[in-house]
């Protein structure tokens, strides 16, 4: 039993650390997102648009949830549930779900970076 506690509070921590500096960048896309509605020229507001994508996508790759065994966090959890059975691992799997819902300033900013990129690509004037 301890060796499962083990093993999930080391994915728990990678986890972590991953997510929490999302939500950091997450709040300055959403800044970011808000600055270009502002541009009044479309091309310049189109192209402000085009680099803060191409930004934050590298800040989003620069974190991505890949452990120091270059596994992500889902085949990581696929493994300890095939090592240490999925029954007995419940709680613990309850638990990292959790931690997804850790980034979800990210999530969001995101959303709306998305939402906001696709209302100036369509009112961009051909």
């Amino acid at each position: 039993m301890d060796n499962i506690k083990k093993d999930f509070k080391r994915l728990r921590k990678d986890m972590r650390r991953y997510y929490a500096p999302l939500n950091k960048y997450g709040i300055w896309l959403f800044i970011v997102s808000v600055g270009c509605w502002g541009i009044s020229h479309p091309v310049v507001q189109l192209i402000a648009n085009i680099l803060t994508g191409f930004i934050f996508l590298y800040y989003w790759t620069m974190f991505l949830p890949i452990s120091k065994a270059g596994k992500s966090y889902p085949k990581r959890l696929r493994e300890l549930k095939a090592k240490h059975g999925a029954e007995a691992c419940a709680d613990e799997i309850r638990n990292i779900r959790k931690i997804y819902w850790e980034a979800k300033i990210f999530f969001v900013c995101s959303l709306f970076y998305v939402y906001s990129f696709y209302a100036i690509v369509i009112s961009y004037p051909l």
